[in-house]
């Protein structure tokens, strides 16, 4: 199994759709709540039919900074694509950033 984290972004849905279309098992992690509009629109250049490719992936939702949904999130993964990040340029979004793209990755890192 292949765990891709991000996978609502835009590396992140590049990533899931080649992964997936190698006929590989696939889990993708994603924040609750989070918009697929991006995905789906990516999906949809590649595949003829984006949604049949979209139902092949696994989907949970977690969030980097809560290492329990972590270890249930990559159980069973024997490969991970770390794509999710905060990315902003606005100074009011600093701890977000630093909470998410440094220590969340450093749990990701620690639960693999």
């Amino acid at each position: 199994m292949i765990l891709v984290t991000g996978g609502t972004g835009f590396i992140g849905a590049h990533l899931l759709y080649h992964l997936a279309d190698g006929n590989r098992k696939v889990r993708a992690m994603r924040r609750p709540g989070s918009s697929d509009l991006m995905l789906r629109k990516i999906f949809s250049y590649y595949a003829e039919d984006p949604e049949k490719k979209l139902q092949e992936i696994e989907w949970l939702d977690g969030d980097l900074n809560d290492i329990t949904s972590l270890w249930d999130i990559v159980s069973g993964c024997d490969q991970v694509y770390h794509a999710a990040a905060v990315v902003s340029f606005h100074k009011e979004d600093k701890q977000e950033i630093i909470r998410t793209n440094i220590d969340g990755t450093a749990n990701l890192v620690n639960v693999c």
